[in-house]
């Protein structure tokens, strides 16, 4: 659990070396309608700066890819977007204009994308990957099978570029469907398991994972299971023997290169995958790996609150011209805290506005959500935020968490909104013994209860805009 241990109201001026700001604006008012997508960043360069805001235009579209149930389901239930795709920067942005000037503050970048005229080049993209793998795919007939398994790897590396830009073209566009191709991901994995015996080891899994990687400032993440959040405690020792491996970055910051997997359990073992990236999301290469149930039979493999991470993400609230963001210092996905790590939590809007946190936590049957105290004052007042217009696009600490027991998976989720929360607050009793404001011992009611609010308006009142977000990390013994 995180015990929330101080209280700090200063500015962290930025969350990478590169950005000094961020200001996120979302003109988007119907998918079908053709619409700007914009993100303005500074940075120290006008390189940093187009980076910056490159990144930023891609979060903001996962942002509402992620929080939108209709765009992440097909009619199957599948997702639409790889569970790859779960840090914001392995969206690959394209047809996109860039418009820099000199600043007080550094260079300001603009990024505009005009979604009719992208969502055309995203679709030539899909069509020019999907003619690539199903011609390589054919060419396997023509080599001998001992030569397959590279191959193979490049077209496991293709077809998640291909799943890339069609995660994109599909927000952009919904009618505009992407390039079939007569084979699926799965089937590649499955001839590359063929052809090479199950690791008996996590040492040895990682050994492969890693083999051929001679990038420098690698961070890698923990694999995920397909289509969740969650870390376990196999993803877990998996990743310590990779960052054995790998000439890595001590941080997010220092990164160059970010290497992040997910596996997939079948009746043979487990299937993990791992694809390296750059930090914009260009995949440079993938890798297959299978373990043996033998090399992981004490650890826990399957998510232990699926429900809870698909109750915190189906749906969440997001408004088009004003957006919350929240982050760790190491972070924002596939978050693994271990006891006694100390771990800052920052947020960060784009307009002034008021904002209050929720935090839940999962531990086994027990559930506990509350309103966490954010303000010397005194009453109400101390858990809303106000974030004044010297505080905007600025990320704002609002204290530190130390992991301590119980251990298992929690979440933060922050609502923002233009006007003043501080009589909208859900319902709450203060317990003495732990010390919370709790709102519910069942976080699914929890839940309905700050949701429930963003349709509240008083008489004299237009609905106020409010937004949501939602940071989802796992805790476990050192």
């Amino acid at each position: 659990m995180m015990m929330f241990s101080r209280i700090t109201s200063h500015n962290r001026p930025s969350f990478s070396k590169a950005l000094i700001s961020l200001i996120l604006i979302l003109a988007c008012h119907s998918l079908s309608q053709a619409r700007t997508l914009s993100a303005q960043a500074y940075g120290s360069d006008e390189a940093s700066a187009k980076n910056a805001a490159l990144s930023a235009l891609a979060s903001s579209i996962f942002v509402q890819i992620e929080s939108s149930s209709t765009l992440q389901e097909d009619s199957s239930g599948a997702s639409n977007f790889s569970s790859s795709s779960h840090s914001s920067s392995n969206l690959p942005m394209i047809g996109v204009e860039l418009d820099c000037y000199p600043s007080p503050e550094g260079q300001l970048c603009q990024a505009n994308m005009d979604s009719q005229v992208a969502s055309g080049l995203y679709h030539a993209k899909t069509q020019q990957l999907a003619q690539q793998i199903q011609q390589q795919y054919a060419a396997l007939a023509n080599i001998p099978r001992t030569q397959h398994y590279p191959q193979l790897l490049k077209l496991l590396a293709d077809y998640q570029r291909y799943e890339q830009f069609a995660t994109v073209l599909l927000y952009l566009s919904p009618q505009n469907h992407p390039a079939p191709i007569s084979i699926s991901p799965q089937q590649l994995k499955l001839q590359l398991a063929q052809l090479e015996a199950a690791a008996p080891s996590l040492s040895l899994a990682a050994k492969l994972l890693t083999k051929g990687i001679t990038q420098g400032q690698v961070y890698a993440q923990p694999a995920t299971l397909k289509h969740s959040r969650e870390i376990t405690p196999f993803a877990a020792a998996l990743l310590t023997e990779i960052n054995q491996r790998l000439a890595r970055a001590n941080n997010l910051e220092q990164a160059r290169y970010i290497f992040n997997g997910e596996y997939q359990i079948n009746d043979q073992g487990i299937s993990v995958n791992y694809t390296l990236s750059d930090t914009q999301g260009n995949i440079i290469s993938s890798r297959l790996a299978q373990l043996a149930p033998s090399s992981y039979q004490h650890l826990a493999t399957k998510p232990i609150a699926p429900d809870f991470d698909r109750l915190l993400h189906a749906g969440y609230a997001v408004a088009s011209d004003f957006n919350v963001q929240v982050a760790t210092n190491k972070g924002q996905r596939q978050l693994l805290f271990v006891d006694g790590e100390e771990i800052e939590i920052l947020i960060k809007v784009n307009k002034p506005g008021y904002f209050y946190v929720v935090g839940h936590t999962k531990n086994g049957q027990n559930e506990l959500s509350y309103l966490i105290d954010i303000n010397e004052a005194q009453g109400d007042r101390r858990f809303v935020y106000y974030v004044n217009a010297d505080e905007v696009n600025k990320w704002v600490s609002i204290g530190s968490f130390i992991v301590s027991p119980p251990y298992g998976v929690e979440s933060l989720q922050v609502i923002a909104s233009r006007s003043d929360m501080v009589n909208q607050l859900p319902s709450y009793n203060y317990e003495p013994s732990s010390e919370y404001y709790v709102l519910s011992h069942n976080i699914n009611q929890a839940v309905m209860q700050t949701r429930g609010l963003k349709k509240k308006k008083t008489s004299s009142q237009e609905l106020s805009t409010a937004t949501e977000a939602v940071l989802l990390f796992t805790t476990q013994r050192r």
